[in-house]
C-alpha cells in the first residue's frame, strides 16, 4: 500500500525586530512573510516597537502580515533612548515573552546582533529560536552584550546574510552555532524590473547626461562621504558637466548632524552636481532612470540595494562589503573596489560610463544574477530553516 502524501504541517513564526524605522531588514521581513504564507504554509507574526515604526506598520498592514506593536526601546548611544533601554529592559523582555506565549509559535526569529531581548524572551518561553545576523561590524557597546546572551541562551540556529558575516562572528571561536543558513538579502525582481514604464522621478527631469545613484538611509555605515569624494574626483577630471550624483535615503533625527557634515563637505569640495533626494518610496523608478548605481558602504553584510540595482539591469560599482566581490566575480555583473580611495572608485566608474562597452555585458548578467536571490527563493530558504528547526 502506497504511503499517503501529506501536506506539510502549517507553522507559525514570530519575527521580532527592535528597530521600527523602515530599512532593508524591515523590507526583508515583510516581503518574506508574504511569500511564506502564500507559498509555504507558514504564518508570520511580526513583533515591532511602537516608536518610529509608522511606515513599517503600514507596509505590514497593506501586505496582510500579522503584527503586534509593543513598547520596545532600541539600543543606541542617544542618552535618553539608552536610559529607556536599560530601565525597561526586564519589563520589555517579559512583554515579549508574553506575546510569544500567546501566539505559541513553532519558531522565533530575531533580527540583528544587538537585538537581544527577543532571544532572551524566546529562551524563557522555551521556543526554538533562530538569530538573524546581518552585519559585519559590532560597535564596542554591543559586543559584550551579544557574547553574554549568545552563551547564556544560545540560538538553535543562525541565519547569516553572507558568508563573510559567519566568518566575522564565528571564525576561530569555540562557540559555533548548532545550525547555520546563509540567506542573502532578497530582491523582488517583479518590482525591480527593467521593463518598467514609469515617468522620470528626478527633480531635474530634463538632464540628458549620466545619472549616478546611491540608495541608503543617511548613516555613517553607508559612507556617503566617500560618495561625495568620488563625485569631487570625477568633477576634477572634467567629467562634471555630464554627470549628476544622487543620494536617496531617509534622514532620521539622530543622523541629522551627520547629514549636515555631508552637506558641508559637498559645499567645501564644490560638488554642485549632487542632490540629496530624501526618503523615497519610488526606488524602482529612480533606478530605472539612473545610468549607474554606486554602493559605498563600510560594513554591510549584503546590501539589498546592490541586488535591486542588478535586477534593474544597471551597471553597479560597489565597495568590498559582504559577499559582493564573490558574487560579481562569479557572475561578471559589476565592479568592486579593492580599497576605499576616491581615485580608485573614480577609475572604476569611468569604465561604466560608456554604455556600449564593459557595462553592456554587466547589465545583461546582472538581471540573471538577481533572479538567484529573488524573494521567492529567499522565502523557500527561510521555510527550510523553520521546518528544520521545528522538526518537520
Amino acid at each position: 500500500m502506497r504511503p499517503v502524501d501529506r501536506e506539510p504541517r502549517r507553522l507559525t513564526v514570530v519575527n521580532i525586530v527592535e528597530e521600527g524605522r523602515y530599512g532593508g531588514p524591515q523590507q526583508r521581513i515583510a516581503g518574506v512573510a508574504v511569500r511564506l504564507q502564500a507559498d509555504h504554509g507558514i504564518d508570520t507574526v511580526v513583533v515591532l516597537p511602537a516608536a518610529g515604526s509608522d511606515r513599517f506598520q503600514r507596509v505590514l498592514n497593506a501586505a496582510g502580515v500579522q503584527s503586534r506593536v509593543i513598547q520596545l526601546h532600541r539600543l543606541t548611544r542617544e542618552i535618553l533612548h539608552l536610559a529607556g533601554y536599560l530601565f525597561f529592559f526586564v519589563s520589555e523582555v517579559r512583554a515579549l515573552r508574553s506575546v510569544i506565549r500567546s501566539v505559541r509559535p513553532d519558531v522565533v526569529h530575531c533580527n540583528g546582533s544587538w537585538q537581544v531581548k527577543g532571544m532572551i524572551a524566546a529562551w524563557l518561553a522555551g521556543v526554538r529560536r533562530v538569530w538573524h545576523l546581518n552585519d559585519t561590524f559590532m560597535p564596542a557597546m554591543v559586543r559584550p552584550l551579544f557574547r553574554v546572551v549568545y552563551r547564556l541562551c544560545p540560538p538553535d540556529g543562525v541565519v547569516a546574510s553572507s558568508r563573510r558575516t559567519l566568518q566575522y562572528y564565528f571564525a576561530g571561536r569555540r562557540s559555533q552555532p548548532l545550525a547555520t543558513w546563509v540567506i542573502p538579502p532578497p530582491v523582488d525582481t517583479a518590482r525591480f524590473d527593467p521593463a518598467l514604464d514609469v515617468p522620470c522621478p528626478y527633480p531635474d527631469e530634463g538632464f540628458d547626461g549620466v545619472r549616478v545613484l546611491s540608495v541608503g538611509n543617511i548613516n555613517p555605515v553607508k559612507d556617503h562621504e566617500l560618495f561625495i569624494r568620488l563625485a569631487h574626483e570625477l568633477n576634477a577630471r572634467g567629467r562634471g558637466a555630464r554627470l549628476r550624483f544622487y543620494v536617496a535615503g531617509t534622514i532620521f533625527d539622530n543622523q541629522r548632524p551627520y547629514y549636515e557634515t555631508l552637506q558641508a563637505l559637498a559645499a567645501r569640495l564644490h560638488v554642485d552636481n549632487l542632490l540629496f533626494l530624501g526618503s523615497r518610496q519610488d526606488v524602482p523608478a529612480l533606478m530605472h532612470h539612473a545610468d549607474i548605481f554606486v554602493c559605498t558602504s563600510k560594513h554591510e553584510s549584503g546590501p539589498m540595494v546592490v541586488c535591486e540595482a542588478l535586477s534593474m539591469a544597471k551597471p553597479v560599482l560597489s565597495t568590498d562589503v559582504g559577499d559582493v566581490r564573490e558574487l560579481f566575480e562569479e557572475h561578471r555583473c559589476g565592479l568592486v573596489a579593492a580599497g576605499r580611495e576616491p581615485q580608485e572608485l573614480a577609475d572604476l566608474l569611468e569604465r561604466l560610463i560608456d554604455p556600449s562597452g564593459e557595462a553592456a555585458a554587466m547589465v545583461e548578467n546582472g538581471r540573471a544574477t538577481a533572479t538567484l536571490m529573488d524573494i521567492h527563493h529567499a522565502a523557500a530558504q527561510h521555510a527550510a530553516c523553520y521546518r528544520e528547526l521545528a522538526g518537520c
